[in-house]
C-alpha cells in the first residue's frame, strides 16, 4: 500500500483574510471599471444629442420657417452641456431613464425640419431635467498638464519606503504639487505601499520604517482637506487611513492626526458616491477592529461609533 496522502494544511486566518482582501480589491476594481465604461457611454450619448440639437438649430437659423425653435434649442443645449459636465465630473454615472427618453423625444421632433405645422403640436420638454444638478454646485477637476502627467507616472513607480525617501515623497508629491490628480496618485500609491508592506500578522515589514502615520498623516490630512470636493482624492485618502488602521502601532498616531475625522468628512461630503462611502466605512471598521479604549474615545469624538468586535 502506498502512503496515505497528507491532508493539505489549513490556511491561517491571517492568510485567508489577506486573500479575501485581495479578492475584494479585485472585485472593487472590476466594478469601478464597469462604472467608468458606463459613464463613458452615457457621456458619448449626451454629446451626440448635443451635436444633434446644435445641427438642428443651425439649420433652423438659416431658415425663416424654423426660426421659432432657436431659443428652445439653445436652452436644451445648455442643459445637455451641463449633463456632459456632470458625467465627466463623476457627479452622475448614468442618465435617468426619464431624462433620456425626454431628450430623445425632444430631439426627434426636429428630425425632418421645423415647418409651421409642427409649431402647434411642439413639446418643449422643459420638465425633463429635474434630476440634473445645478452646474454651480458641481465640482470639476481641472485637466492635468503634461508636466503633472509625468509626475503621476513617477509616483506610480515609487517603491522606496525607508524614512528619507518617504520624506522626499511627501515634499515632492503632496506638499509640492497643486494638482488634484497628483494628490490622488500619491495617496493611491501610499495606500498600495501600506497594503504591500503590512504582513499577515499586522506587523510592518522590515525596511518599511518610512511608513509611519505620525510623519505621513499630516500630508494626507492636508490633501483631503484641500480637495474635500474631489471624490477620488477622498476615496484614496480613506484607503490610506484604513491602511494605517490595520498596521500594528499606527492606529493611535493616525487618529491623533485626525484620521477618523477625515474619514467621516469624506463620507459626509460624498454620500452619493458609493466608492467613497464604501472605502470610508471600511476605514472606520478597520479602526474599530484594533481600537483600544483611548482610540475608541478619539473615534467617538470624531463621529465614528463602530465598536471593537
Amino acid at each position: 500500500m502506498g502512503r496515505p496522502k497528507a491532508k493539505p494544511k489549513a490556511k491561517s486566518s491571517a492568510s485567508v483574510s489577506k486573500n479575501d482582501e485581495a479578492d475584494a480589491e479585485a472585485a472593487a476594481q472590476a466594478a469601478a471599471r464597469a462604472v467608468w465604461k458606463k459613464r463613458k457611454e452615457e457621456t458619448q450619448w449626451a454629446q451626440t444629442q448635443l451635436s444633434t440639437l446644435s445641427s438642428q438649430r443651425e439649420a433652423a437659423t438659416n431658415s425663416q420657417a424654423g426660426a421659432w425653435i432657436v431659443e428652445s434649442h439653445q436652452w436644451h443645449e445648455a442643459k445637455l452641456a451641463t449633463l456632459v459636465k456632470c458625467l465627466e465630473g463623476k457627479l452622475m454615472d448614468v442618465i435617468p431613464q426619464g431624462m433620456r427618453e425626454g431628450i430623445e423625444s425632444y430631439a426627434s421632433q426636429g428630425a425632418n425640419g421645423f415647418a409651421d405645422d409642427l409649431r402647434s403640436v411642439f413639446n418643449d420638454h422643459r420638465d425633463i431635467y429635474i434630476e440634473l444638478p445645478e452646474v454651480e454646485s458641481v465640482y470639476f477637476r481641472p485637466p492635468e498638464t503634461s508636466g503633472s502627467m509625468c509626475v503621476i507616472e513617477e509616483i506610480k513607480a515609487w517603491v522606496d519606503v525607508e524614512p528619507e525617501p518617504m520624506d522626499q515623497f511627501l515634499t515632492t508629491f503632496l506638499y509640492g504639487s497643486a494638482s488634484a490628480g497628483v494628490h490622488e496618485a500619491a495617496l493611491a500609491r501610499l495606500g498600495g505601499l501600506l497594503f504591500q508592506h503590512t504582513l499577515e500578522n499586522g506587523k510592518r515589514a522590515a525596511g518599511a520604517e518610512g511608513l509611519k502615520a505620525s510623519s505621513l498623516m499630516p500630508a494626507v490630512a492636508g490633501a483631503m482637506r484641500k480637495y474635500l470636493r474631489d471624490a477620488e482624492v477622498q476615496r484614496r485618502g480613506c484607503a490610506v487611513i484604513r491602511g494605517f488602521a490595520l498596521m500594528d502601532g499606527q492606529l493611535t498616531p493616525m487618529l491623533q492626526e485626525g484620521g477618523a475625522t477625515l474619514a467621516v468628512g469624506a463620507v459626509n461630503a460624498h454620500p452619493r458616491v458609493p466608492d467613497v462611502v464604501k472605502t470610508g466605512t471600511a476605514a472606520m471598521e478597520a479602526m474599530a477592529s484594533k481600537a483600544e479604549p483611548m482610540d475608541l474615545q478619539m473615534m467617538k469624538e470624531a463621529g465614528v461609533h463602530h465598536e471593537r468586535n
